[in-house]
């Protein structure tokens, strides 16, 4: 069976206790050697606020593994610009710059075959020795929902995720799936959703906030974003990448599967989360591409 941890949370500003404890109820081994990386989702520096997991909910979990003895890197692979620039825009820069931790962008690609995928996944994501996986609750446009699984796409470097979407995202059940193989080919992942103001109605970028007031956490991904799913009502056929994770009987994508020793995703009533009714297609055409590559390139 396996856990998550769900707890509510009223404000930013009580976070990080909260964030110790349920860091100290998971079964994880804090590594002696190499490093962790925290791995936020750092979009872009477009409507940063609210796109991005907040900066007390990194700071926190920074401020843990540091108490810990452990090399803290904070990284990823925005859609645009470094990660430095959106860092700098969500405010994450100045929550970080009293913390003996290194910011980076997740580049230096590695080729890795994965499942009947190959992409570059960055250097820095696949040599941790932990993975820690921070998403941000949101509704998206081509997912329905961005939580845990979505938001280890960052771990693939720079252009080649518009790419992935060219060559993958009209294949039917083929941009999920790239998703799920890319997530077992990381290192181990812990993983710990911001949903205290979470994004709704559109995402990942120009959605509207809506209160959650919850945190969550588990050692397995998918039982993660399964808790979220059910605590917003929604059915395997509902989201691809849950869909996905159901066709390749991953066992936390069942919900008898999971438990939670701490609050239960009923306990979290979300009256009024909306989500895109209607997906968008999630592939890029030779346009929607060279407009990508052109932003990365100019930011």
């Amino acid at each position: 069976m396996m856990k998550v941890f769900l707890q509510q949370v009223d404000s930013y500003e009580h976070v990080e206790p909260v964030v110790f404890r349920l860091l100290e109820a998971l079964p994880v081994v804090v590594p002696s050697t190499g490093y962790v990386l925290i791995k936020p989702n750092l979009i872009s520096s477009r409507k940063a606020t609210l796109a991005c997991t907040h900066p007390a909910v990194v700071r926190a979990v920074a401020r843990y593994f540091l108490s810990k003895g452990c090399r803290g890197v904070i990284g990823d692979s925005p859609a645009f610009g470094s990660a430095r620039k959106v860092a700098k825009a969500c405010g994450l820069l100045e929550a970080l710059q009293d913390l003996d931790v290194e910011l980076v962008t997740l580049d230096v690609p590695v080729t890795k075959h994965f499942g009947h995928f190959t992409s570059g996944i960055s250097r820095k994501a696949l040599e941790a020795a932990l993975v820690v996986n921070l998403p941000k609750l949101k509704a998206h446009c081509q997912m329905r929902i961005s939580a845990g699984v979505k938001n280890l796409f960052g771990t693939v470097c720079g252009f080649r995720k518009p790419l992935i979407h060219c060559r993958h995202g009209d294949r039917k059940g083929q941009f999920p799936a790239f998703f799920v193989h890319l997530m077992r080919a990381l290192p181990p992942t812990l993983s710990l959703v911001d949903g205290i103001i979470a994004m709704h109605k559109t995402g990942p970028t120009h959605g509207e906030p809506f209160d959650c007031s919850m945190v969550g956490a588990s050692m397995d991904t998918v039982a993660l974003d399964t808790a979220v799913y059910e605590m917003l009502g929604l059915q395997p056929r509902d989201v691809p990448i849950w869909r996905e994770c159901v066709r390749q009987d991953i066992a936390g994508a069942f919900p008898e599967n999971v438990v939670y020793p701490w609050m239960t995703p009923r306990d979290f009533v979300l009256d009024g989360f909306e989500v895109p009714q209607n997906l968008q297609p999630q592939a890029f055409g030779l346009r929607r591409l060279m407009r990508s590559l052109y932003r990365r390139r100019m930011e």
